[in-house]
């Protein structure tokens, strides 16, 4: 299937983008393997002023089922490059000085993890605290124990956990819903569901087996599976490996993992309680990251 176009979900470059396949009337995405392998084309259905934000590309480049996963990194507007990971990763290398000019830490962050590059991310993740020190030390506390845990997850293996975590309300993955849900607390939903899902202060989890098709409100919202609807969250939204959005997003904070999919378009605005903690003015927060597929 040809290469067509690479989509950027943020906007902001440099940053790691998603290959689109197909043609103008159709656009696929590719679904992989943990050996990196295409699997299969997912059809994706981008709404005209998404299409606004796709590159689209006359590169000449195939995938097949079988064939190594394709990957995309945008350098500016008009400089894309698409390739397998040695491909992408050789140009991410040639160019790492340019991408150091670019004064994102964060994003450097992600290209370490992409190159396996552990010197790279430790001076990375060094350069992210101390910007994040000069805005509010707490803050930068709190994501420096956050970065100690999740390295600590990487070395110990973790369980699949197919049920939800205990005290949780939750619909299994053999419940098919076409209506409105309307919820309190905690609720993981890891069904089929068609319609709307709603909730005043609570916490939504998405399961890894879920496929919802639905406009979803809620305080807080975690993604594992499959969604193709508008979300909206008054804080924090996450985007873990593996799941795929296709659709508009609207959140004070907002986490895209390595290895989600989310085509259509990111609104970022931190809360009044969110900018009170950093000690900066108001302002439109800029997405810190569009994790690569995996």
């Amino acid at each position: 299937m040809r290469v067509t176009g690479i989509i950027n979900p943020t906007g902001v470059t440099p940053s790691f983008v998603i290959p689109l396949f197909g043609d103008l009337e159709e656009l696929y995405i590719q679904r992989t393997d943990g050996y990196e392998k295409i699997t299969s084309f997912e059809r994706v259905y981008v709404s005209n002023e998404a299409k606004d934000n796709i590159l689209w590309l006359d590169a000449g480049l195939h995938g097949q089922v079988e064939d190594q996963r394709l990957y995309g990194f945008q350098f500016e507007k008009n400089n894309c490059i698409v390739g397998t990971r040695s491909e992408l990763g050789r140009t991410l290398v040639e160019r790492l000085t340019e991408l150091k000019k670019s004064d994102r830490p964060f994003l450097l962050m992600d290209v370490a993890e992409f190159l396996g590059n552990a010197s790279l991310r430790s001076s990375a993740r060094s350069s992210a605290y101390a910007l994040l020190n000069r805005a509010s030390p707490s803050a930068a506390t709190r994501w420096q124990d956050i970065m100690d845990a999740e390295s600590i997850n990487v070395t110990q293996p973790t369980p699949v956990m197919a049920d939800p975590p205990p005290n949780k309300n939750s619909l299994s993955k053999d419940i098919e819903i076409k209506g409105s849900i309307k919820f309190a607390n905690e609720f993981f939903f890891d069904g089929n569901l068609e319609g709307e899902v709603s909730s005043v202060d609570g916490v939504l989890t998405i399961g890894e087996n879920a496929d919802v098709r639905a406009e979803i409100k809620s305080k807080t919202v975690i993604v594992k599976g499959k969604v193709h609807g508008h979300i909206t969250v008054e804080e924090r939204c996450e985007l873990h490996a593996r799941s795929q959005l296709i659709g508009d997003l609207k959140a004070a904070r907002l986490v895209i993992e390595e290895g989600a999919t989310f085509v259509g378009k990111a609104e970022v605005t931190p809360s009044k309680n969110i900018i009170k903690d950093l000690g900066a003015p108001p302002h439109k927060e800029e997405p810190q990251k569009v994790g690569a597929p995996r």
